[in-house]
């Protein structure tokens, strides 16, 4: 009888380090860095916006906050990757796509032809616009028309700024790709 017991705990406490070191594993990151994955989850669901130090900090508020990805801000980073609220005021200088596909310029009607006009941009006229990001149609992201025969528009790969001094934004849900840019990290939580 004592052997039977013996036998069972052991099943049992092996069963139990197995869910344990799964769990341990799905707390893990995971996936390589991309170089243009889209912040595709800038305009969902944000469980939390906070300031941390480091970025493993950021991590940490994320498992402890139950979130699914973050996004974390270098204070050596420029803001030049962010735009606010009011997506058509975004002035930056960013120039390629999400799928890192360079922007064609506004006052260029190649490989693009389009009848954009410079009234919802921050600029003055589409050549001063050159080929950076912008929103004139109001969509709700920065986009760009692309130099690309194969893809009219897309959207660029830029992320909502940070308010105040926070620089850890946290998900509730995640997409599927960890990026390491521009002194930004986004990681997806397993």
């Amino acid at each position: 009888m004592a052997s039977i017991w013996n036998y069972s705990c052991f099943i049992f406490i092996w069963f139990g380090l197995f869910d344990l070191s799964r769990a341990a594993r799905n707390n893990r990151f995971h996936g390589n860095a991309l170089q243009n994955e889209h912040y595709k989850l800038d305009q969902s669901i944000t469980v939390a916006e906070i300031h941390t130090d480091t970025r493993i900090q950021c991590a940490n508020q994320c498992l402890l906050r139950a979130c699914k990805a973050f996004l974390w801000k270098y204070s050596t980073a420029s803001d030049d990757r962010c735009f606010s609220v009011d997506t058509w005021q975004y002035s930056g200088t960013w120039a390629r796509t999400k799928s890192g596909i360079a922007c064609q310029r506004w006052d260029s009607q190649f490989p693009q032809e389009h009848s954009t006009d410079h009234y919802n941009m921050p600029e003055s006229s589409l050549t001063d616009a050159k080929n950076y990001c912008r929103d004139p149609s109001r969509a709700g992201n920065p986009w760009c028309y692309t130099v690309s025969d194969a893809k009219r528009w897309e959207r660029c790969n830029l992320h909502r700024c940070f308010s105040n001094n926070n620089n850890c934004r946290l998900y509730g849900a995640a997409g599927s790709q960890n990026e390491n840019v521009d002194g930004l990290t986004y990681m997806v939580m397993a």
